[in-house]
């Protein structure tokens, strides 16, 4: 029997890679990471801003890079890869080989005095995409993690040579050590996880588009042009004369979606359409008066709230969209410009289109150490380049796991769903070997801070890049904060999130003895924590601090008014000195936690989840409204490309029906939740028989309820008349063959009532795109021509919404039997009834005129939209949803299966229409995320509570009626008046349930009710130094 290991191994430090280390180390699991290069953080590290969010995108990485670096569970291998591998599920040897730094990491303070005096420079900075340089010891960006310089021992003279050591010399730590030699490092692991992320060409290997003009960029060095720390410091400036561009052109599909050339890419790169409309607006957004002209084929957008994003960069800041395929760029010596010659695909005729600059969103592929770690386990990759479905599926029962770029094409939220997929399914594989390799991390003893001490405050003020520091004077900033009283010291930085700033947050606490600290940098939605776990490891306790918002409160808001800006600033960090010098040391507390899982939802993404929470030991409520599980997806599952069949679901649910710890309640809906995190009580009622009805408690909630295609209120008429041969696609894809009527010509409309814009509009119209609909209509042709191989068929669309690697191919493959016509506006399609067929008439985009025909049969795709009720369970849940009906993840990058609301998460069309792949992965990271909550029996809870003055409560319960959370209750209490004894009801706060809202504070009559450190008395001292009150006439208490 082989015996289990307790660790595993992930390979690859970006984004996906931090996610599922970070998740093993919560479910129970040692974990060694191994990344190639001398930093973690990946591509996204590289990035200015993310879509559709717009955020910073180190802003919301560093933490987690940071987090990474703390964790005393992850070793962390950088600057190393894998040598060799052996063994078996479960019992793996690795051995690594860790290249020399010739620094010594333990004695690296990352001061820079090295790198500033290194007499080697020039050479080309790999973070910075070549377009800025570094010397001969270096670090790749200021917040790497780890935090330590290195050597480039290629172009080290002393190395090489025994000539310089000028970095030895003056290095007061004595950590330059040029004997360093490769370090050999074997390990035995349980599971292995694939993330080694994705590389992306440099524009020079294009000629054809002027790729070795200064001006002519990819994408990614773009990002590295517009961010803050890159060669420019966030200016958009040409690379020949310095001059800023008045125009600019990013060319989508440069060596993607290429079948002609064998050097390109056959796929989509999934990101690039999105990624250029951002590129673009963040451009607006530096400069309104540059010009912007994206030139594409068709623009891809998908995923959820991503159409809304390219209308918002049309619409609010006027980027241009050029529907024409750039073929050549070439340099006009005259003017310095670029010309452009490309197919205008409206007008079916070449044009040419000079600008200042061009961006290439060149194709994405997987990273060279990704195939060379594939033949060290002797896997082999398709045409396409990346490992097969049916192989990663061989892989996982030996347990290695693939995640992120390594598996497909996809963006920072699929990347991270699939990272806590992965740990899922190891953590369920790796169950009865969980919490025996892990380290419990230690703290200093607590600095004890008394009432009576006066307040020693630090402040650190953060630039953000040009986030804050392109809008915030913050050099005047600390100027006058400075002056203020209290404030000890008081420093600027570039970014406050970063691990070498952490250090120097521990370091400013013991230098200047501070029992306060207040950052002013970004939202504490994703940085409060961070600094908060920062104080605690100094010694301090994390409540002494505060987090002041100058981003989205002030430099977002005022972009056109620094001066305002810098003022507001100063405002705002004055009234938080306010309120930090009355704060008060808070404990957490210790709640058990129910190790159960309410499931909502019976279909596809609810079994996966169900199956490998049950697989882990835990128990589960499986709730659905049908009279079976399996969802309206079982019935076609088979027909697509995924990593499930429809036998292995059924299995699962026959798993689930003989699993003693799996309750499974069909005809049934939730009629109440009351309760918190690790501890909900359940009300589910039975849609026919009331004797059926449960009540049970649960640890944590999934959301699993899918999705409902609705039908259009176009072509009513003839939908009475026909309703058989007029069908949604998932009418169609629903019924046998031999249902289908008669057919010698088939059409399938996209887009019907979706994807609003200024040619699709109306009431009923959909703002977004449902995602799957290109997809299901390919799959859909494939049926059609399996009844009638003769049929002539048209799908008329709008642009193809796929990034799938074998819908591309699909799409390819159908051309000769399938007639693609491209229209603008759905209102110009007319329908009509002519000899017992449909006559369809509709204007062509490429052929610029009426096109008229008739049809046998009509498919819609009409969109998908949330299921029924879900509005109300948002309310019962208290969770919300978007504008569109659809449940609202707690971030749509870093959190995109979880809820704000803690201990509830969501998967599969609850979250947003997807493919049924991608439902069953985020159904595996929810159910990994759900387990994280409960493998170890307790959760610590929020403590910033209310907390009631039994003195003043006169019991009328009006704080129960307000509470969203059911954390109030009323007791009696005895209590001795003179000669008698007498019972008064009082209020009583439920510490584990309550979050903090304060809405009992407001509604209090008696003001019987405040709130730990948002308490009443600190919110009237801010409101004091708001209007300038002097700090010192306020005793603190």
């Amino acid at each position: 029997m082989t015996n289990l290991q307790s660790s595993v191994l992930v390979i690859g430090g970006g984004i996906s890679g931090i996610q599922v280390s970070l998740d093993l180390t919560k479910l129970g699991f040692k974990v060694y990471l191994v990344e190639i290069k001398p930093t973690i953080g990946g591509t996204m590290a590289q990035l200015d801003k993310i879509f559709p969010t717009l955020d910073c995108s180190l802003c919301i990485l560093a933490p987690k890079m940071v987090d990474i670096y703390r964790n005393p569970n992850i070793e962390l291998f950088s600057y190393s890869h894998v040598k060799n591998i052996s063994g078996s599920a479960g019992d793996y040897t690795i051995t690594i080989i860790k290249k020399p730094r010739y620094i010594k990491e333990d004695l690296c303070k990352g001061c820079g005095d090295c790198g500033e005096i290194c007499a080697v420079r020039g050479i080309p900075s790999e973070f910075d995409t070549h377009l800025k340089t570094r010397g001969a010891i270096y670090i790749p960006f200021p917040s790497s993690v780890p935090p330590i310089y290195l050597i480039d021992e290629s172009k080290c003279l002393y190395l090489n040579y025994k000539i310089c050591g000028l970095c030895a010399k003056v290095c007061n730590s004595e950590a330059i050590d040029f004997s360093q030699k490769p370090e050999e490092i074997n390990i035995k692991v349980g599971a292995i996880v694939i993330a080694t992320g994705n590389n992306q060409e440099m524009p020079d290997v294009y000629d054809t588009f002027a790729g070795s003009s200064p001006n002519v960029f990819s994408s990614m060095q773009f990002e590295r042009l517009l961010s803050a720390n890159g060669p420019t410091g966030g200016q958009i400036i040409r690379l020949n004369d310095k001059k800023h561009p008045h125009s600019i052109a990013f060319i989508q599909c440069v060596g993607s979606r290429d079948v002609h050339h064998p050097e390109c890419k056959k796929y989509c790169s999934a990101i690039c359409c999105m990624n250029s409309a951002k590129e673009a607006i963040v451009v607006k957004e530096h400069d309104p008066s540059i010009d912007c002209y994206i030139f594409n084929t068709e623009i891809r957008a998908k995923g959820k709230n991503f159409y809304e994003f390219i209308e918002k960069s049309k619409n609010e800041y006027n980027v241009n969209y050029v529907n024409g395929h750039v073929s050549y760029i070439k340099e006009n010596l005259d003017n310095g410009k670029l010309k452009l010659y490309y197919e205008d695909i409206d007008k079916g005729k070449v044009g040419t289109f000079e600008v200042d600059m061009a961006v290439l969103a060149s194709a994405l592929s997987p990273t060279p150490s990704y195939y060379e770690l594939l033949k060290k386990l002797n896997v082999s990759c398709n045409n396409l380049g990346f490992i097969p479905e049916t192989d990663i599926i061989l892989l996982e029962k030996k347990n290695i796991f693939v995640t992120g770029y390594s598996r497909k094409p996809n963006d920072i939220q699929m990347a991270v769903a699939e990272g806590s997929a992965c740990a899922a399914k190891i953590s369920e594989k790796l169950n009865s070997v969980r919490f025996q390799n892990i380290k419990k991390l230690k703290y200093p003893p607590e600095i004890p801070v008394n009432p009576e001490d006066e307040p020693r405050v630090g402040i650190l003020v953060c630039q953000c890049g040009i986030n804050i520091g392109g809008i915030v004077n913050v050099s005047e900033v600390v100027d006058y904060v400075s002056k203020l009283p209290y404030v000890v010291h008081v420093e600027e930085n570039m970014y406050s999130c970063s691990s070498d700033s952490q250090e120097r947050i521990k370091e400013l606490i013991l230098e200047y003895n501070l029992n306060r600290f207040i950052v002013a940098s970004c939202t504490p939605r994703t940085h409060e924590q961070l600094f908060k776990n920062t104080l605690r490891e100094a010694g301090l306790n994390p409540f002494l601090f505060e987090l002041v918002n100058i981003r989205n409160q002030d430099s977002w808001v005022h972009q056109n008014e620094p001066k305002k800006a810098t003022k507001k600033a100063c405002d705002l960090i004055r009234m938080y000195l306010a309120k930090v010098i009355n704060l008060k040391p808070l404990e957490t507390i210790k709640v058990k936690v129910e190790k159960s899982t309410l499931i909502i939802g019976g279909g596809i993404a609810g079994i996966t989840a169900a199956h490998n929470l049950a697989n882990q030991g835990f128990e589960i409520y499986l709730v659905d409204k049908r009279a079976s599980l399996g969802g309206v997806a079982l019935e076609f599952i088979d027909l697509y490309y995924i990593p499930i069949t429809k036998n292995e679901i059924l299995q699962e649910i026959k798993d689930l029906n003989n699993n003693s710890n799996v309750h499974i309640l069909l005809n049934s809906d939730i009629d109440d939740i009351q309760g918190y995190v690790g501890n909900y009580q359940v009300k589910v009622k039975n849609i026919h028989d009331n004797s059926k009805d449960k009540i049970f408690n649960v640890g944590t909630i999934i959301v699993a309820t899918g999705t409902k295609q609705i039908k259009t209120n176009r072509w009513v008429d003839l939908l009475e008349r026909y309703p058989k041969r007029l069908l949604t696609q998932t009418e169609l894809t629903g019924i046998k063959n031999a249902d289908v009527p008669k057919f010698k010509d088939a059409t399938i409309i996209l887009c019907v009532d979706q994807r609003s814009n200024e040619f699709n509009r109306g009431d009923n119209v959909k703002t977004y795109c449902s995602n799957i609909c290109c997809g299901v209509a390919l799959k859909n042709v494939e049926k059609l021509l399996d009844i009638n191989p003769n049929a002539h068929i048209h799908i008329l669309y709008r642009e193809f919404q796929f990034s799938d690697l074998n819908a591309e191919n699909l799409w390819r493959g159908l051309r000769k039997k399938v007639s693609y016509e491209r229209y603008r506006s759905i209102d110009d399609i007319k329908i009509s009834d002519e000899n017992n067929k449909f006559h369809i008439v509709y204007k062509n985009i490429g052929a610029q005129t009426n096109i008229e025909y008739n049809t046998d049969l009509l498919i819609l795709a009409t969109p998908k939209v949330p299921a029924d009720n879900t509005e109300q369970l948002a309310k019962l849940l208290k969770v919300s949803t978007n504008t569109d009906g659809f449940f609202l993840e707690a971030d749509a990058k870093l959190r995109p299966i979880d809820f704000a609301t803690e201990g509830i998460f969501l998967c599969g069309g609850a979250h947003w229409p997807k493919w049924i792949g991608e439902s069953v992965t985020q159904a595996y990271g929810a159910a990994g995320r759900a387990a994280i909550i409960m493998a170890k029996g307790e959760i610590e809870t929020e403590c910033i509570t209310s907390y009631i003055n039994e003195e003043k409560c006169i019991g009328c319960g009006k704080c129960i009626e307000i509470c969203p959370y059911n954390a109030i209750e009323l007791v009696e209490i005895y209590k001795e008046m003179g000669l008698y004894n007498t019972t008064l009801r009082k209020a009583h706060i439920i510490n584990a349930g309550c979050k903090g809202c304060g809405a009992c504070v407001v509604e209090c009559l008696v003001g019987a009710i405040d709130q730990n450190h948002f308490s009443k008395f600190q919110i009237c001292k801010m409101i004091d130094l708001l209007l300038s009150l002097d700090i010192r006439e306020y005793e603190i208490v």
